[in-house]
C-alpha cells in the first residue's frame, strides 16, 4: 500500500546486512521483516488521514508521536514511548547571498523492526544516510538504531557548511566595522545574529538528546535505541501488538524479550557477547556524533557572542560618527556665523551713511569717505581677529 500517491514513499528492507528496495510496498516489507528477522526503513512525505491511520494501526505507533509527525514544526528532541522512540532533527543549509539559515525538519520514529522518517517539504530526502546504511553491513545489522545514528551523523555533518558560511560573513563584518563605506553594518550584524540564534536553537538540544541516547545503552535507562539482542530482536513486542498500547504513551510497560530465533545460537553467552559488541559500536558512534554536535554548538555560541560584541561596537562607532558629524556641523555653523558678522558691520555702516539726511556733516567733509572706509575696515579686521582667536575661523 503506497502512503501517498502524489509523493510515493520509499520502503527499504534490510536483512542480514543487505538492502532491498521495495518501492511503496509497506505490507510486503512488514511481512518480510517478520519472516526474515529483518527491518524496514519507511520514508513518508505527506500521507492522508487514512494513510496515517493505516500506519498507526499497522505498526502500533504512539498517537502522541504520530500527532507530532503530522503537525511537524517541533523542536529538536528525543521522546520515549515504551519500546518506541521519536526523534526530531533540523537539517540546515546556509544561503550566503541572503545571509539566511534555512532550517528543515526531519522526524524519525524508531521501532523494533522499522524506522519511519518524515521530512518537511523544504528538507531534502535522507538519501545519503540511506546509502550509507546500505553500504555498511555493520550499520545495517544494528537495525533501526544504526539508521538513526546515520541520520544524526548526516544532519550534524551538514551543520559544518552553515558554520563556514556564517564565519565568512562575520569576517566580512569585522573588516567593515571601521569602514565608513558600509552604513548599514549594524542592521547586517543584527540580522546575522538572529540567524545564528535560530541555528543555535536547532543545535543546542542535541547535547541532551545524545546524552539520553547514550544513557539508554548503559542499561540504566531502557530506551529502545538498542534492542535486546540487536537485529535478533527485530520483532514487534506483545505490548506493541496489544489493543490500546499506542495510547499508553511513556511507561506503557516493560520491554519484552524477543522470541528466540531458531537460526541463531541459543547460547546465552554468545548472544550476550554479540549484544555487547553492538552496544559498544553504537556507543562509540553516538559519542563521535555528540562530540561533533558539542563543537558545533560551542562554535555557534562563540559566533553569537562575537556578533553581540560587534553590534555593541557598531552602535558605539555609529554614535561616535554622529558626534563627529555634529561637531563638524557646529564648526561650519561657527564659520558661517563669523563671516556673517564680519560682513554685517560694513553693511550696517554703509546703510547708515547711505540714508542721505541733510544734516550729516561727515558727508560734506573731505575726510568723510576715508573715515567711513577706515572704520568699516577696522571693524572687520577686529572681528576677524576675535573670531580667529576663538578658533571660529
Amino acid at each position: 500500500m503506497g502512503l501517498d500517491s502524489g509523493h510515493p514513499e520509499r520502503v527499504t528492507l534490510f536483512a542480514d546486512g543487505k538492502a532491498t528496495d521495495l518501492g511503496g510496498d509497506l505490507a510486503g516489507a512488514l511481512e518480510l521483516a517478520k519472516a526474515e528477522r529483518a527491518w524496514a526503513w519507511i520514508e513518508v512525505l505527506s500521507p492522508t488521514d487514512e494513510q496515517w491511520h493505516h500506519l498507526t494501526s499497522t505498526l502500533a505507533l504512539n498517537r502522541l508521536a504520530v500527532e507530532d509527525m503530522r503537525e511537524q514544526e517541533q523542536r529538536t528532541k528525543l521522546d520515549r514511548y515504551g519500546q518506541h522512540a521519536f526523534m526530531v532533527l533540523h537539517p540546515a543549509r546556509y544561503d550566503d547571498a541572503a545571509e539566511e539559515v534555512s532550517l528543515g525538519e526531519l522526524d524519525i520514529y524508531l521501532g523494533r523492526d522499522f524506522l519511519i522518517t518524515r521530512r518537511s517539504p523544504t528538507t531534502p530526502p535522507p538519501t545519503e544516510a540511506l546509502e550509507r546504511v546500505k553500504a555498511s553491513p555493520a550499520l545495517a545489522t544494528l537495525g533501526p538504531r544504526g539508521a538513526g545514528y546515520a541520520l544524526l551523523d548526516d544532519v550534524v555533518d551538514g551543520y559544518q557548511p552553515v558554520l563556514d558560511g556564517l564565519a565568512e560573513d562575520i569576517d566580512q563584518i569585522d573588516d567593515s566595522l571601521f569602514s565608513r563605506s558600509e552604513d548599514d553594518v549594524a542592521a547586517r550584524i543584527y540580522k546575522l545574529s538572529r540567524q545564528v540564534g535560530r541555528f543555535q536553537r536547532a543545535v543546542s538540544p542535541l547535547e541532551t538528546l545524545l546524552t539520553t541516547a547514550r544513557k539508554s545503552l548503559s542499561g540504566t535507562d531502557p530506551l529502545l535505541l538498542l534492542g535486546e539482542g540487536g537485529t535478533a530482536a527485530h520483532g514487534r513486542s506483545p505490548e506493541a501488538d496489544s489493543p490500546g498500547w499506542a495510547e499508553a504513551g511513556p511507561g506503557a510497560g516493560p520491554a519484552t524479550a524477543a522470541t528466540p530465533d531458531p537460526a541463531r545460537p541459543t547460547d546465552d553467552a554468545a548472544r550476550g557477547g554479540e549484544h555487547r559488541r553492538r552496544r559498544a559500536l553504537l556507543e562509540a558512534l553516538l559519542r563521535d556524533v555528540q562530540d561533533h554536535a558539542r563543537r558545533v554548538d560551542a562554535h555557534a555560541a562563540e559566533m553569537h557572542s562575537t556578533l553581540n560584541n560587534a553590534l555593541s561596537l557598531a552602535m558605539t562607532l555609529a554614535s561616535e560618527r554622529a558626534t563627529e558629524v555634529s561637531l563638524e556641523q557646529s564648526v561650519q555653523a561657527k564659520k558661517v556665523s563669523s563671516w556673517a558678522a564680519i560682513f554685517a558691520v560694513p553693511t550696517v555702516l554703509a546703510g547708515v551713511w547711505g540714508m542721505n539726511f541733510r544734516f550729516m556733516p561727515e558727508l560734506e567733509q573731505a575726510w568723510g569717505y576715508p573715515a567711513a572706509v577706515a572704520t568699516m575696515t577696522a571693524a572687520c579686521v577686529g572681528l576677524y581677529a576675535a573670531f580667529k582667536k576663538r578658533n571660529w575661523l
